[in-house]
């Protein structure tokens, strides 16, 4: 898991640096384990004040998932501006 791996190298989860999980090809594995994959992510990073929320799941192959990406990183972007 990405989370372990992070970890596993010392990286600050409590720097000020804001980051998003986005769990990809997530229309190649049934739906209930992105959705166990997708709790386990979330009770990790539960008290990291600098993932922004949600954790995104996308699909290149469907297109799932990327117009929501989009937009929420286009308000980010927009926020960062100000």
């Amino acid at each position: 898991m990405m989370v372990a791996y992070l970890m596993k190298f010392n990286v600050n989860f409590r720097s000020q640096t804001k980051y998003q999980v986005v769990l990809t090809k997530s229309d190649l594995v049934f739906p209930i384990d992105v959705a166990r994959h997708a709790m386990q992510i979330e009770e990790t990073l539960k008290a990291n004040t600098s993932i922004v929320k949600p954790e995104m799941m996308i699909s290149s192959k469907s297109g799932g998932g990327i117009r929501s990406l989009r937009t929420v990183h286009s308000q980010i972007a927009r926020f960062a501006k100000m």
